[in-house]
């Protein structure tokens, strides 16, 4: 199906033709949001396929790989998509790919998708590491950004952090008595709305609990310590376990195991009662002084789990 073209856009894919026939390999288009540059770029890449020539499509936002998915669906143009969750047609021609999973398959090792036309949607961003890595593996391809807002705004003195973003609405008043206020601002400073960061991988701004709008690093919570104890399998029934029962002779040699690992370790006969007691339920018989039994390690593996459990009960009440 083909795409109707306005005007200005017909006259910016001229330009951009006798530029690359002239021997540019670094084109930037700069145009206001919703001109269609994503439109202005699928002509392009439809011209370089009826050519037979790979191209790829660079985008950080998952909107905008299924954006400019559905612009070339609309032009006709067949295509895969390179991110996580959808379907890999490698055998198309052109590829829309996610930044980030381009990135990762590349440090992976796998081959890269070749490309003699690379698009980068949102280029103002393209200054970013990963993205800086991935243009610089196509030296040869034509390369067309595109963006609305091509300049970079670097604040050396943390001002953004005190004064908010350059796009927060602020109210103004001509009070003397009163202060111009910044209601978004505001809230982040009251840890009322996510606050502003510095990404750790690329330096720039983005906000917490959302990925960087430059490179797309999101931090990952780092796995809290799972408590692993050893345990005993028990038949279920009812939707209840039921735990191992232990007939006389059974806790007699228990009895006798734990005494043994007293006298080895030095405790106190207050402690074979109690942990016969954790064990079993109900302190040994009074009086009942057993004869050292060397233990299984089925038995010093559970009172090695019991030690275990009390620390980590006592670094919680800590």
């Amino acid at each position: 199906m083909s795409t109707i073209l306005r005007p200005y856009q017909s006259d910016v894919i001229d330009e951009i033709e006798k530029a690359i026939a002239s021997g540019q390999r670094r084109i930037l288009l700069v145009a206001p949001t919703g001109s269609g540059k994503t439109v202005i770029a699928a002509e392009i890449i439809g011209h370089f396929t009826q050519r037979y020539r790979p191209v790829l499509v660079l985008a950080h936002r998952l909107e905008i790989v299924t954006q400019t998915a559905k612009k070339l669906h609309g032009c006709g143009i067949r295509h895969g998509i390179i991110k996580a969750g959808f379907s890999p047609r490698p055998m198309e021609r052109v590829q829309v790919a996610s930044v980030q999973t381009l990135w990762v398959r590349a440090m992976h090792s796998e081959a890269m998708t070749p490309a003699d036309l690379l698009t980068v949607d949102e280029c103002h961003h393209a200054a970013a590491h990963t993205w800086r890595k991935i243009i610089e593996a196509y030296p040869a391809a034509v390369l067309i950004g595109l963006t609305a807002t091509p300049c970079v705004i670097l604040d050396h003195s943390g001002a953004v952090f005190r004064h908010g973003l350059p796009e927060d609405h602020v109210e103004w008043t001509l009070d003397a008595d009163r202060r111009a206020e910044a209601p978004a601002h505001q809230a982040r400073l009251e840890r009322r709305a996510p606050v502003l960061l510095e990404c750790s991988q690329c330096s720039a701004l983005r906000l917490g609990g959302q990925p960087c709008p430059s490179c797309g690093f999101l931090p990952q919570r780092p796995p809290r310590s799972v408590f692993i104890a050893d345990g005993e399998l028990g038949l279920v029934q009812g939707g209840r376990a039921n735990g191992q029962t232990y007939d006389a002779e059974a806790c007699a040699r228990w009895h006798g195991m734990l005494t043994h690992i007293a006298v080895e370790r030095g405790y106190q006969r207050g402690w074979i009662a109690h942990k016969y007691r954790e064990k079993f339920g109900t302190f040994p018989a009074w009086g009942n002084t057993p004869e050292p039994i060397p233990p299984t390690p089925e038995v010093r593996s559970w009172v090695r789990s019991r030690q275990i459990a009390y620390a980590k009960s006592q670094q919680g009440a800590a």
